[in-house]
């Protein structure tokens, strides 16, 4: 973790430079029988049994919450949804939270594939980097072998205290 308040400090104001720099989803803003590519939606959960079960389904989950998470799904995938009895909604931009974390054993060859990843990297340490992710890229991290903190559960957080 980052130990003295300058480099705090410097962190929060890169922080409040880089705000959405990195990938940025749209959300849906609403569903109808004409649309026909992915779009991202909410779907209400209550255990986190459905986040697995629909993972399992080979839905694609951004975000996972303790009451809901965040999915692309393209419209022959409702389908899968319902057939967890879930239902999809409109999502709120605010609900697409990203997590502040810290990826550890990162060499050079190893940064090249975070950032093929789409990992929005904010600073790099000697064997180490800071960044902003979805759910979605911590898995894919996990899954390549990569250890990944979570500093901060909202990004979102880090740069109102910044602000203030």
């Amino acid at each position: 973790m980052i130990k003295n308040g300058l480099a705090i400090s410097m962190l929060c104001v890169f922080l409040i430079g880089c705000q959405g720099a990195g990938e940025q989803p749209s959300p849906a803003t609403s569903q109808t029988a004409t649309t026909t590519g992915p779009q991202i939606v909410k779907i209400p959960i209550s255990s986190p049994a459905q986040v697995d079960s629909l993972r399992q389904r080979g839905i694609e989950i951004l975000v996972a919450e303790e009451t809901y998470v965040a999915a692309r799904l393209a419209p022959e995938e409702e389908v899968k949804v319902q057939g967890l009895q879930l239902k999809t909604e409109p999502i709120q931009e605010a609900e697409l939270v990203q997590r502040l974390v810290r990826i550890s054993g990162v060499d050079k060859a190893r940064l090249q594939e975070l950032v093929d990843l789409g990992i929005d990297v904010w600073e790099v340490e000697e064997g180490a980097v800071t960044a902003q992710v979805f759910d979605k890229h911590i898995w894919e991290m996990q899954q390549r072998g990569f250890t990944v903190e979570i500093l901060e559960r909202n990004v979102q957080d880090v740069v109102r205290k910044a602000q203030k």
